[in-house]
């Protein structure tokens, strides 16, 4: 029998020594003692963590990452957080063609929870200025809304979403704590349930022991119509204008009630891409107020900083214009709050193998929302009063005694009844200012399809016709969308000109035109001047104010 090798004894005893005892300063759970080793995928921000909060693996006995979560299981966890922790209130909206709850979470501080209707009715005084006595903004905290999954079948934001939900109320850091205070979150983590439960019913019938990372794996790849849509099969990121369905219609009775000062949209995009955040590209429409562009840059170098600190890349002005008013951002830039979409890559599932060769995970898309979610919240924080402040001014702002080209947008009374109705549903759910004549009234008007240096011409408008003043809070959006004409900045147009000779893109990222009376082909005006105690009044005839009746198939 021959003797051992020494050498090869004296490698096996270094080896064991390396594995049983790791070199000072490592460690083989977290490089960082001070973070978070809960099961959630990934280190989260330093706690400790109160322990009576429960994970998501203590509620759905899988943590996050694992596969993607239905809607209903993101209800039960949101309502579970709800109820252990005073940090949280659950609120429910409304519910899906599908019958889905579609809900929030109100996240800040158990002091703010308690004063949280007080709250409301500032915000609300703040973004309507004749609604009262102006608020204070000294000790009341900024609103932020940060809404998810609006695509059903773009799903790392939902569970990033309830991570931030989780961290915000377990944590027991100082600095989370103070900011706590400052700020009140809603947390939307499902816009669209009905395409999301499509899109994980998909991926979970497909889904084998281990997840398939080849982009050609049946997980991947939906059948039609797939879970970007609702049960109607509608775009709703591309439905805030015309508010057709019936989750938009919940959102934004929510949203005009009270209007956010900072509103970030979650998205998804091509499994190949990195991720993207503000500021956008070009075109941006030049109405968007000063301040918000300066708050995407703020925003975009923290989020910036917090990428560089983990090696991840990132992209900005590149793709994502602001042009189109009917997004998730630029509804609300128009609106004075700051819009900003963040886009992730998309594993489309639990894991895809991209064309680098990288294997990407939902985990990993996960970790990079939470990180955009938690960086912009602390970011809110941090600018509190600026944000309270430049908000104020530019709502007041077009309630101000400037000049105008017109006073008000008029709309005959006897257009097509059911398109006045549905008009009047969308400026009360927008919380605007209108009047309907309860009797024959002489204005100097021009049609919005004549140019602007058309002469106003005297004509009599029959009783039940529409007023809209333009001095009012949300005069910048209803300009953009009765707009017969939205300019776009010439060198962008030149530019874009140039590159659809050269059979390239021309650079709009999505939708170029939306006029509402063009879309609906109604007759509207401008009136030069209407009389004061119509711009005034505030009470709505009711006249002839009734809703259609009822239509048995169909109208």
């Amino acid at each position: 029998m021959s003797r051992p090798n020494p050498r090869i004894l004296m490698s096996l005893l270094i080896f064991f020594i390396l594995i049983l005892c790791p070199m000072p300063g490592t460690s083989r759970s977290s490089p960082n003692p001070s973070v978070s080793n809960l099961p959630f995928g990934f280190p989260l921000p330093e706690g400790p963590y109160d322990p009576a909060v429960p994970t998501p693996e203590t509620v759905l006995g899988f943590p996050f990452g694992k596969r993607p979560i239905t809607p209903e299981e993101a209800f039960i966890y949101a309502r579970t957080l709800a109820d252990h922790t005073t940090r949280v209130q659950l609120e429910v909206s409304g519910t899906s063609w599908e019958g889905r709850p579609l809900f929030r979470l109100w996240v800040t501080a158990p002091s703010n929870l308690a004063r949280l209707s007080d709250f409301k009715k500032a915000w609300h005084d703040l973004a309507y200025p004749d609604s009262g006595t102006a608020p204070s903004t000294d000790h009341l905290p900024v609103l932020a809304w940060f809404a998810y999954s609006i695509h059903g079948n773009e799903h790392s934001s939902t569970e990033a979403a309830l991570t931030l939900a989780y961290v915000l109320a377990a944590s027991r850091n100082t600095e989370i704590k103070q900011n706590l205070d400052r700020v009140v979150l809603v947390i939307e983590p499902v816009q669209n349930p009905d395409g999301r439960a499509r899109f994980v019913q998909h991926v979970r019938q497909f889904f084998g022991h281990n997840p398939d990372p080849s982009p050609f794996a049946i997980e991947h790849r939906e059948f039609w119509p797939g879970g970007r849509y609702n049960h109607y099969l509608f775009d709703l990121n591309r439905d805030w204008l015309f508010q057709t369905q019936r989750e938009t219609r919940a959102r934004l009775t929510a949203f005009t009630r009270t209007p956010p000062q900072v509103f970030v949209d979650f998205h998804e995009m091509g499994g190949n891409e990195s991720y993207y955040f503000a500021p956008p590209s070009e075109p941006v429409l030049r109405a968007i107020p000063d301040f918000v562009k300066k708050y995407w840059n703020v925003f975009g170098r923290e989020n910036a900083r917090a990428f560089d600190r983990h090696g991840w890349p990132y992209f900005i002005r590149e793709v994502f214009d602001i042009f189109y008013p009917g997004y998730g951002d630029s509804f609300p830039s128009l609106q004075g709050a700051v819009g900003m979409t963040f886009e992730q890559a998309s594993p489309r599932g639990v894991a895809l193998e991209r064309e680098d060769g990288t294997l990407l995970t939902l985990n990993d898309a996960i970790e990079h929302h939470f990180t955009t979610g938690f960086t912009t919240w602390k970011t809110t924080a941090e600018h509190r009063l600026e944000l309270l402040d430049h908000f104020m001014r530019f709502r007041r702002s077009q309630t101000s005694a400037r000049p105008l080209p017109y006073s008000a947008w008029v709309i005959p009374g006897d257009v097509d009844p059911f398109l006045r109705q549905t008009l009047i549903a969308r400026l009360k759910r927008l919380q605007t200012t209108y009047v309907i004549l309860d009797q024959t009234l002489t204005l100097h008007v021009r049609s919005i399809r004549k140019p602007q240096k058309t002469p106003f011409r005297s004509r009599p408008f029959p009783s039940g016709t529409i007023l809209i003043p333009v001095r009012q809070p949300t005069a910048l959006f209803l300009t953009i969308w009765f707009a017969n004409n939205v300019p776009v900045d010439p060198h962008f147009i030149e530019e874009a000109t140039e590159r659809r000779k050269q059979g390239e893109n021309p650079g709009f990222y999505d939708i170029t035109a939306w006029s509402l009376p063009l879309a609906w082909n109604i007759p509207f005006y401008v009136a030069r001047e209407i009389p004061e105690t119509h711009e005034q009044r505030r009470t709505i005839s009711t006249s002839n104010d009734a809703a259609p009746e009822a239509g048995s198939y169909a109208y």
